[in-house]
């Protein structure tokens, strides 16, 4: 996921080269919005992108080397049954598809799933991402039945200063797994350190992996007693339990609102542990494929800076002023809890990535009273949930053991075992989409008696590529920096500009 950000003033921060080049460049501060539609330009797209569309007549589905992205219809070459020799060209209307799959490593992943008509809106959204992806590492695991995705490494480190360590829940693994690092985006990815961590536990305790890369301890989990978006809607039924049912911004409603809002979230009540003692959100929650789009959209905005830009965020002084963005505007989740009748920040909760959900928790102290107020907000559509939980935390602590890869290669049958080994600065590097690292482990059997929980830790950043249709606007640019809520803003006038309607007003930020 892109998610660079160094357009911030605060007192005492130096003034970047990139900010006065741009202040040179442009001194109006004009608003640019390319909608999504100005990028279907037809012009061709690499024929690498495989799509697989379902339509709702019933038929047999069609596999495409996608060409052209023109609303509502994907144009591609698709072999002629009677005749594999003779390709031919097919154009398919989204609005008519029930189902759009992407060709990955593991073979077909699902892009959008529904079960009734496909808004053409939405459908292209997926193909565009499809198309023009800026994202992070794919991991993938086989532990003898074939690769299968499980999620995104170091999500939303786009620069080298804001580089972190992730710690990603994996499945049952068994003694000998082997796992893909592939890189699936239009960027150049750059991995510090890869290691399987073990957590050996007690049956009727569960490892959890913290927002931060930490672990914890919990025993199972108890839903909320209520739960209401920030408007004061009735969302319990969707956000109880993880069965697929997800809550996000319904980003067609929004955009059409005189008022639409600056921030969305929830406000989830739990009933207090008689027992006390420490507590931890449980999530399963991710980020939305709007947020790839807006974020393409925004690096396009840098035009031909955007390498200065992506050198000057490489500093090691931009950190806190990107990651102090990051949380003004909802690229990542605030976590509050309510304390003395006044909201109190406890965590700010880093991108986990659009492609799968992720189970996470989020350490938030001991409960006051006989209920637990919990808020969560982000910028408007930027995030989505299947389930919000409550654990206690367990006192001791989680005995882990961390195995590097017995085999790391690249393309060419290149050994980068060293470079994955540990966190120094040496990186092993996917320069484009299309190359992986092939990894394999050797895990010790669990102690007998304990169950186990696997994860993968990774340290990484990467560097995005230029998007399609770039061209510099600094006045854009420059009130992303200067205004509170301007992403939530940008993102919605890209909506509008893509379903033809105009520009309105928002509401403050709560």
């Amino acid at each position: 996921m892109a998610l660079g950000q160094r357009f911030l003033r605060s007192n005492g921060l130096r003034v970047t080269a990139l900010v006065t080049l741009v202040t040179f460049a442009s001194a109006c501060r004009t608003w640019s919005v390319v909608p999504l539609k100005e990028i279907e330009t037809g012009q061709p797209v690499e024929l690498t992108d495989r799509i697989r569309v379902t339509l709702r007549d019933g038929g047999e589905p069609t596999i495409l080397n996608l060409q052209r992205i023109e609303y509502p219809n994907v144009t591609g070459v698709v072999e002629d049954e009677g005749d594999k020799a003779t390709p031919k060209v097919v154009t398919l209307d989204l609005r008519q598809a029930t189902q759009v799959e992407i060709w990955s490593v593991s073979g077909w992943r699902t892009a959008l799933l529904v079960t009734g008509i496909v808004l053409g809106a939405i459908a292209v959204i997926a193909i565009i991402i499809v198309a023009t992806k800026t994202s992070c590492p794919f991991v993938y695991v086989d532990d003898g039945s074939g690769l299968r995705f499980v999620g995104e490494a170091y999500s939303g480190a786009t620069s080298r200063a804001t580089q972190r360590e992730d710690l990603l829940p994996l499945p049952s693994l068994g003694l000998r797994p082997a796992m893909v690092l592939s890189n699936e985006a239009r960027e150049t990815q750059f991995t510090d350190l890869l290691e399987v961590v073990l957590v050996d536990r007690a049956p009727g305790t569960r490892a959890l992996a913290t927002h931060d890369a930490g672990l914890v301890l919990v025993r199972e989990a108890w839903a909320p007693r209520s739960a209401t978006d920030l408007e004061g809607r009735d969302v319990l039924g969707v956000i109880r339990d993880p069965d697929g049912q997800v809550w996000q911004t319904d980003l067609d409603s929004v955009a059409r609102r005189p008022d639409s809002p600056l921030r969305e979230g929830l406000v989830v009540t739990f009933p207090a542990p008689a027992a006390g003692g420490p507590l931890a959100l449980e999530l399963d929650a991710g980020n939305t494929l709007w947020l790839d789009v807006v974020f393409g959209r925004f690096f396009a905005l840098l035009g031909d800076r955007l390498d200065t830009y992506l050198d000057d965020t490489d500093k090691p002084e931009s950190r806190g002023p990107t990651l102090a963005w990051r949380e003004r505007e909802g690229v990542d989740l605030r976590v509050e809890v309510e304390r003395g009748g006044r909201w109190e920040r406890v965590a700010v909760v880093p991108t986990v990535g659009p492609a799968s959900l992720r189970r996470f928790a989020v350490p938030i102290g001991t409960a006051g009273g006989s209920e637990v107020r919990v808020r969560l907000s982000g910028g408007v559509g930027f995030w989505q949930a299947d389930r919000v939980a409550m654990a206690s935390i367990e006192p001791s602590r989680p005995t882990e053991r961390r195995f590097a890869p017995v085999r790391a290669v690249e393309r060419g049958g290149i050994d980068v075992r060293a470079l994955l080994a540990s966190h120094d600065g040496n990186y092993q590097v996917l320069p484009v989409r299309g190359e992986r690292v092939d990894l394999s482990f050797e895990l010790p059997p669990p102690a007998p008696g304990l169950e186990r929980d696997a994860f993968l830790r990774t340290s990484g950043y990467y560097r995005v590529h230029t998007p399609p249709q770039s061209e510099l606007s600094a006045g854009t640019l420059y009130r992303l920096r200067d205004e509170p809520g301007s992403l939530s803003r940008f993102s919605l006038d890209l909506f509008r500009g893509y379903l033809g309607i105009p520009s309105g007003p928002v509401a403050s930020a709560p």
